[in-house]
């Protein structure tokens, strides 16, 4: 009880104890006079009861192993209750930013360019004096993509063949080793969202006449193979495609003007990415790193 309240009982003690009785209390008996005594003592006993009572109930509660009981059931229920609402929601939100990774993986995925190449595109190489010096071949670079391919550099091989004079029934069997992406020459080139060069003859292999002959008739095998090196617009990733044709002739069943057709290689020359496998990875790799560390030495200079 604080000093407020014993004031206040106090006072409530003292007008019970005022009574107009008290000034003719000579005249009466002992048992009265006691009987009044017990009568004020119980009503004091009550008033102390009443202003304690509050903080007396609360003590004694607390100290009830019930309290104890409840209190730690009540405290482990909130705390589980927390802790399994901090999961579910840890668990949609990992879930909410995987679908929001996944959907833009796919956004990349599908807007991203992909340049590859496909076919070729064979033009005749006339002379000055007008008869045929053989025929120019390049490759056909295409961007499926929607967007354009950045630091886009390839390179071509197409004098795979056996260069000797007069030719042979024997014809090569397969081209040659392919391209080692550390050491050959890399031409820069420009490609925007869904577009094709077919055109690109400045850099085009001329195939000369006597070669061109043999083709048609069949006695010879021309390979023509190389890689294009590209970034997309949505990765610092390097990606690497592939590619090889051979041209070949036969006046029964080629029907271009030119006597020779191409087809593609076998035994998994044409790939893209992972699908060249770890040497490609390699070697484009130690390219990469090459030709940076060229370009600080440049910028140094």
């Amino acid at each position: 009880m604080n000093n407020t309240q014993k004031n206040e009982a106090q006072e409530l003690l003292q007008k019970a104890a005022r009574n107009p009785a008290d000034e003719h209390d000579e005249g009466k008996s002992q048992t009265e006079l006691d009987a009044r005594a017990d009568s004020q003592a119980r009503w004091e006993e009550l008033v102390i009861f009443f202003w304690n009572a509050p903080e007396y109930l609360r003590s004694e509660f607390r100290q009830t192993p019930l309290y104890e009981k409840l209190s730690l059931i009540l405290v482990t229920a909130g705390l589980a209750t927390a802790v399994y609402a901090g999961t579910i929601y840890k668990q949609q939100l990992n879930a909410m930013q995987n679908q929001i990774a996944e959907m833009q993986r796919g956004t990349n995925a599908s807007q991203r360019a992909y340049v590859g190449v496909h076919g070729l595109e064979i033009q005749e190489a006339p002379q000055n004096d007008g008869p045929l010096a053989g025929l120019i071949v390049s490759p056909v670079f295409s961007n499926a993509g929607n967007t354009p391919a950045k630091n886009l550099r390839w390179t071509s091989t197409s004098r795979d063949w056996d260069p000797y004079l007069p030719f042979s029934d024997k014809k090569r069997g397969s081209p040659g080793e392919m391209e080692d992406l550390r050491h050959v020459s890399l031409n820069p080139m420009s490609i925007g969202p869904r577009q094709e060069i077919r055109n690109h003859f400045s850099n085009g292999e001329l195939i000369q006449r006597p070669f061109v002959d043999a083709i048609r008739k069949g006695q010879l095998t021309v390979y023509i193979h190389g890689a294009v090196v590209y970034q997309d617009a949505f990765s610092d990733d390097y990606h690497v495609t592939r590619y090889c044709y051979f041209l070949w002739g036969n006046n029964a069943v080629v029907a271009s003007p030119f006597g020779v057709a191409y087809s593609h290689c076998g035994d998994g020359r044409n790939c893209t990415d992972e699908e060249c496998g770890e040497e490609t990875k390699r070697q484009l790799a130690q390219r990469l790193a090459s030709d940076a560390r060229e370009r600080l030495r440049r910028e140094g200079n």
